[in-house]
C-alpha cells in the first residue's frame, strides 16, 4: 500500500493547467448580453460560446482545439471560428484559425476571456464578418459552464 501511495505521488504533485481543468472531454462556456450591456457596446456581441472543436478537426499535439461561436445584435447570424489554444503558466493562449488571438483564465468553475491585440475575427460566406477589437476599457467576457 505504501509502494502505491509513493508511485501515485509524482501524479499528484503535477500542476494542472487551465486545459486540464476546464477544457476535457464535452466543455462549453457561454456568455449573453443584452443590449444595453456596456460589455463592448461597439461590437453589438450578443453571445460567445467555446466549444469542443467539431469531430475531425486537426490541431497540434499538446494544444486545446476550441470552437468559437459568436452571435452579433443586428445580423442575427450565428458565426463559428476554430481555435488552437497553448498552456502557459496562469492560462490559455488562442490562436484563431482565420483570424485573431484571445487569452482564458480560470475564475473558479467559469473562465475569463480577454481578446488579444489582434481581435477576433469572424467570416461569413453571405456577408463580410464580424470582429471584436481588443478594447482597453472594456472588461473580459466572463463565460459560464452552458446549461
Amino acid at each position: 500500500m505504501r509502494a502505491l501511495a509513493l508511485l501515485l505521488l509524482p501524479i499528484a504533485a503535477q500542476a494542472q493547467t487551465l486545459a486540464d481543468t476546464h477544457f476535457t472531454m464535452n466543455f462549453c462556456y457561454e456568455v449573453r448580453l443584452d443590449a444595453g450591456s456596456a460589455v463592448r457596446p461597439q461590437a453589438g456581441l450578443r453571445s460567445l460560446a467555446l466549444t469542443r472543436e467539431p469531430a475531425g478537426s486537426m490541431h497540434s499535439l499538446g494544444t486545446t482545439p476550441v470552437q468559437v461561436r459568436a452571435t452579433f445584435f443586428g445580423d442575427g447570424q450565428e458565426y463559428r471560428a476554430l481555435a488552437s489554444c497553448s498552456p502557459d503558466r496562469d492560462g490559455l493562449e488562442c490562436r484563431m484559425e482565420d483570424e485573431g488571438d484571445f487569452r482564458l483564465d480560470g475564475e473558479g468553475e467559469a473562465v475569463r476571456l480577454s481578446v488579444g491585440e489582434d481581435g477576433m475575427g469572424f467570416g461569413s460566406v453571405w456577408s463580410d464578418g464580424q470582429r471584436l477589437e481588443p478594447a482597453a476599457e472594456a472588461a473580459p467576457l466572463v463565460l459560464r459552464r452552458c446549461g
